[in-house]
């Protein structure tokens, strides 16, 4: 063993209760438990800061009923470790608790108080409160001082102390507090040092009002017990600064506060229970000096603010004059050039000393390099056309006493375009008769000229087209119609009213088209298809157009309505749209249909992560209906399987018939195999039940073979393949039978048949068991709930997951979850009594929907056990909703309705949308463990999460987060606001027996750690 110092050994201690082998031993400040085998120590206490030349020893210990081992230290305290692990977790010095002895002998009564010795009489301690309860010569000790190893605990519950008169016995139950000993705290006075306060000052004290230069304002208070006034702690907090305690002295003084409204609490401490009165309060407002009162530093304010606003104001007067008169030269300019521009026109000149032409538009329009050209070649950029026009009205213009020029042509572009002008010149200067000066103006008037040459061919359009086309103006009126419309329609040119042309179409909806025509928007279109009844009472296909036109100004104008007629198409389209995709005889997908069906399934289970199947289906011995029976016959046989079929399918589910008594059925979203064998077995089923042909009751089978995308192929036709090949084993049977294509899930099927025996044969032997798992409040550190997970005791080879599904396959799930909720319910109702608002939390499989007798059985089941409905809550996952949303929604609403409460289980891994939560009666989400076990990994997933707590906040509701293993995920949920966990971090499943421990365990420890 080591080597201790002789005079810090203070040698061996009895061995705690816990590990009675292992006696302790304490040395130089660090208690060791000895293990007597190998003689090695572990260390369970090292006092803190120990000083060589301070001696301090162990004088008494004991394990409380948390768990807590609570050690008295000499020169030190108590101190509070966990039994098990020997972490810290209380230290109580005495001197700050105003104790002021060494606490000896401590002993643990029935109710779980520690009591124990000291120079000062007997103490009881409350380890959940932590509160010291004193007892003296005034509670009827002979004497306060007791001797240290002077204790014994007699077998009738008594405990003897020996002190310095003699001994005192007593029993712990008999010295109960029934009652507090004070009820409330008083301020009983308020005084100041600088001056007397008013004699106004009346009980009970509330409010005292302070001059900003008082000081030493002193408030004394009191709890009205003054024989036990040496006892009472008191706790005084002004405003939110730091809560100060004190004994024995009832009084606080401040020496000086700051202008302002303060809030004295008072709180006395009641010295038989522990427990805090509720404050008396004392409001205390200090005056603000004259100058600095608030109102004044708002006039400060403003006054600054007011110079600043002046000076800005003067400087900006300045600005604008110097800015206008800059503007007044500018825009006089620029007027002129503006209006010409806005016009998009121009000016040019003449003089008769000048064999030139001013003419500025071919530089800024043209593209030429030259603005003053000859007359010749100026002539030479007219259009030829017009060249003559212009020559005569020049030439008239010029030898005439005219004394204007007014000519509309077309000048070539330098690129070889043509652009229209009209000019207009008048003689500024005369010689007698003869002109010597021109000026003039220029307009481009190409735009207006293209528009009357489109109009001209539009008119035309607009008559002569066979659509059917209308204008209304903007307040809706008619402003003209085509020619094929009024003969369709046998409607009048004259006419104005839109409401005189129908069309054949419904009130209702001529109303919808004007509602749609005056939400539309300048040169906005809409296009739709509809039918149309015209004069003849002729029914035709149409499809709408309507444009918003525009004016001038861009302003709304009129609507532009065309219809053309699409019937001859949307025949054509209709029928080949059948004759391509569907089977003539049964109305499935054909071959071609169906194969884009399949591409588009093993793309979404490429990216959902799931299964595809395909089940390749054969008639067996339909040819020897066929031949029989006739080809009629055979093919109404055909139908009718086919309607069967589709009928056992689910929605997401499609058949297709691929030619003669042969079917193709494409399953998607498939996680387990048994979803596959379920489908199988139903669809055998369907046809199995009598079918009457031509008066005669035929007995169906089929023969399946099945393929599975990507377990046998990632491909399409290499998935029908496979198919194709399991069904031609499949027909080797005489019976009808479905086999797989690779032999190792054929073996799995036979496993799966092996299973539902066992199954059935469990569950009519009350084989299956419950385990519990426990759900933990975060607020209160309790155990709110469990969840109940169905256990198989006598079948440990066999998942839960896997013997769930194989029992969905044989419908016997439903019954397997009734007798768990009975069973639940029988052990729910004793442990309610330990835990009043206990609930039990039970899966629903999508199943269980389907039984229609669900809510009574649960009814009936909760009646028998006697308990109430709040107690129960059931968990559904996200595919119940979308399986069968209707009668899913009405399955809940019955549940709520008996008072049961809903969780959704799994939340985040399903494709549920958002408006389920909105539609269906949901109380919590539970936060799926693949999320919570990549919390510090994946943080896509800490997206996940942080989104599924948002949400659930916004609409009201609570989350539980499963699976938490690890103090770092409980952080961070806790972080984000989640209130309830569920996981091994807490406890793995247990049986029934182990719950009770459960319901009274405080988990305050593993939060503190988190």
């Amino acid at each position: 063993m080591a080597q201790f110092e002789p005079f810090l050994a203070h040698g061996f201690l009895p061995a705690l209760s816990n590990k009675p082998d292992s006696p302790l031993f304490f040395n130089a400040g660090i208690l060791y438990q000895v293990n007597p085998k190998n003689l090695a120590l572990k260390m369970i206490y090292k006092v803190p800061r120990q000083h060589e030349n301070v001696a301090i020893n162990v004088l008494s210990y004991v394990i409380d009923n948390n768990n807590i081992l609570w050690i008295s230290l000499s020169n030190f305290g108590l101190i509070g470790l966990d039994a098990t692990t020997y972490q810290l977790v209380h230290t109580i010095d005495l001197e700050k608790n105003k104790l002021g002895t060494l606490l000896y002998d401590m002993v643990l009564d029935d109710d779980g108080m520690i009591w124990m010795s000291s120079h000062k009489g007997i103490w009881r301690l409350n380890p959940g409160t932590l509160h010291f309860q004193q007892f003296t010569t005034s509670e009827g000790l002979l004497s306060a001082e007791f001797n240290s190893n002077a204790m014994a605990q007699l077998k009738d519950g008594r405990i003897a102390y020996g002190g310095i008169k003699g001994f005192t016995y007593f029993h712990p139950m008999e010295n109960k507090n029934h009652q507090s000993l004070i009820e409330h705290v008083n301020i009983t006075r308020v005084d100041l040092m600088s001056r007397d306060l008013s004699p106004n000052l009346k009980q009970p004290l509330n409010k005292v009002v302070l001059n900003h230069d008082d000081i030493g304002l002193e408030v004394a208070f009191s709890a009205m017990a003054f024989s036990n006034q040496e006892r009472i702690i008191y706790e005084y907090q002004l405003d939110n600064g730091q809560k100060t305690y004190t004994r024995n002295n009832n009084r606080v003084l401040f020496p000086k506060l700051n202008p302002g409204n303060y809030q004295l609490k008072v709180w006395a401490k009641d010295p038989l229970t522990g427990e805090y009165t509720s404050p008396a309060i004392l409001k205390i407002k200090v005056k603000y000096p004259l100058w600095r009162a608030p109102y004044f530093i708002v006039l400060y304010g403003v006054l600054f603010i007011a110079l600043i606003a002046m000076w800005v104001m003067r400087r900006n007067k300045i600005q604008r004059i110097l800015l206008a008169a800059n503007k007044e030269s500018k825009e006089s300019e620029a007027r002129l050039k503006i209006a010409l521009e806005g016009s998009e026109s121009g000016v040019w000149d003449w003089k008769s000393t000048n064999p030139n032409i001013y003419q500025p538009r071919l530089y800024s329009e043209l593209g030429y390099s030259n603005e003053t050209v000859s007359l010749d070649e100026y002539l030479a950029k007219i259009h030829p056309q017009d060249k003559q026009l212009f020559r005569l009205e020049w030439l008239e213009f010029l030898s005439t006493e005219k004394g204007y020029f007014n000519c509309t042509y077309r000048l070539r572009h330098a690129k070889g375009y043509w652009r229209w002008y009209k000019d207009f010149g008048k003689v500024v200067e005369w010689d007698d008769k003869t002109p010597q000066k021109v000026a003039g103006t220029y307009t481009n008037m190409t735009r207006e000229m293209v528009f009357e040459e489109h109009a001209l061919l539009f008119t035309a359009a607009f008559e002569q087209t066979r659509d059917w086309v209308f204008i209304l103006d903007k307040n809706l009126n008619i402003r003209a119609s085509n020619k094929s419309l009024q003969t369709a329609f046998n409607f009048s040119a004259e006419s104005l009213s839109s409401r005189s042309l129908n069309l054949g179409i419904s009130r209702s909806h001529r109303f919808d088209y004007l509602r749609i025509m005056k939400k539309l928007s300048v040169e906005e279109h809409f296009s739709c298809e509809d039918t149309v009844i015209l004069a003849s009472g002729e029914s035709r296909h149409v499809l709408v157009k309507i444009s918003a036109v525009a004016d001038n100004n861009q302003s709304l104008n009129s609507y532009v309505i065309i219809l053309t007629d699409i019937s001859a198409q949307k025949l054509a389209e209709n029928e080949l749209h059948l004759l391509a995709n569907y089977d003539v005889l049964t109305g499935l997908p054909n071959r071609t249909l169906f194969n884009d069906r399949v591409e588009h399934a093993l793309e979404q289970a490429k990216h959902h992560q799931c299964k595809v199947a395909l089940l390749h289906i054969n008639i067996k011995r339909f040819k020897y209906f066929n031949d029989s029976l006739g080809h009629e016959a055979a093919d109404e046989l055909i139908k009718k399987v086919a309607k069967r079929l589709k009928l056992t399918l689910r929605p997401s589910d499609s058949v297709a018939r691929f030619g003669g008594d042969e079917f193709v059925v494409l399953v998607e979203d498939i996680h387990q195999i048994e979803e596959v064998l379920l489908i199988c077995a139903k669809l055998m089923d369907c046809v199995n039940q009598n079918i009457s042909i031509s008066g005669q009751v035929v007995n169906i089978n089929l023969s399946i073979g099945v393929a599975i995308s990507p377990d046998d192929a990632l491909q399409s036709g290499t998935l029908l393949k496979a198919a194709n090949i399991a069904l031609y084993h499949a027909k080797d049977s005489l019976e009808g039978s479905y086999q797989f294509y690779k032999q190792e899930m054929n073996q799995h099927v036979q496993r799966a048949l092996h299973l539902e025996s066992q199954l059935t044969k469990a569950y009519q032997e009350h084989e299956f068991c419950n385990n519990y798992q426990p759900i933990i409040n975060a607020q209160t550190y309790k155990t709110e709930g469990f969840e109940v997970l169905l256990r198989w005791p006598e079948n440990k080879l066999v998942q839960t997951q896997e013997f769930s599904l194989a029992a969905e396959s044989i419908g016997l799930i439903t019954k397997i979850m009734l007798q768990t909720l009975a069973r639940a319910l029988d052990e729910l109702k004793e442990w309610r009594k330990v835990s009043p608002e206990l609930y039990l939390s039970i899966n629903l499989s999508a199943l269980d929907f389907e039984f229609e007798e669900l809510v009574p059985e649960i009814k009936r089941a909760l009646g028998f056990a006697g308990v109430p409905s709040e107690a129960i809550v059931f968990e559904i996952t996200e595919s119940i909703l979308i399986r069968d949303s209707k009668h899913a929604l009405q399955s809940m609403e019955m549940l709520k309705k008996l008072g049961c409460r809903l969780y959704m289980d799994d939340f985040g891994t399903g494709y549920a949308s958002l408006t389920y939560l909105k539609r269906f009666p949901i109380d919590v989400l539970k936060i799926d463990r693949s999320f919570v076990q990549d919390i510090g990994v994946d943080s896509d997933d800490e997206a996940i999460i942080r989104s599924t707590l948002a949400l659930a906040h916004s609409l009201g509701k609570e989350c539980v987060a499963e699976g938490v293993e690890s103090s770092h995920q409980l952080t961070f949920l806790k972080a984000l606001g989640c209130k309830h966990f569920q996981g091994y971090l807490f406890s793995r499943p247990v049986s029934s027996e182990d719950v009770p421990a459960l319901i009274t365990r405080n988990w305050d420890d593993i939060f503190n750690k988190s």
